[in-house]
């Protein structure tokens, strides 16, 4: 099993996130999905302003199995991620 942990945080300092869920997916070297792979989270409650949250996605292992991709989405959409060096927890967190 490869496991895989994300901490998000929603960066807004004035609206929740309904719905947050990432998705996994695998491919083979030549960009083909590989079958049986890949995992789907949703965090439970809304992610409030500045709160962080911790999303373990967890797929099993295949062989050829090489590049993994992330779909971040929400209620009202799909989420553009911005990597950050360091996290700080937000003041509800």
């Amino acid at each position: 099993t490869i496991v895989t942990t994300f901490q998000v945080k929603n960066m807004s300092a004035t609206n929740a996130i309904v719905g947050l869920q990432i998705s996994e997916f695998w491919y083979d070297k030549a960009g083909a999905p590989i079958q049986g792979t890949g995992d789907r989270q949703r965090l439970k409650a809304p992610l409030q302003p500045l709160d962080v949250a911790t999303i373990t996605l967890r797929s099993p292992k295949v062989p050829g199995m090489t590049t993994p991709q992330y779909k971040f989405e929400q209620n009202n959409g799909t989420v553009k991620p911005v990597k950050q060096k360091q996290i700080k927890a937000g003041p509800n967190t």
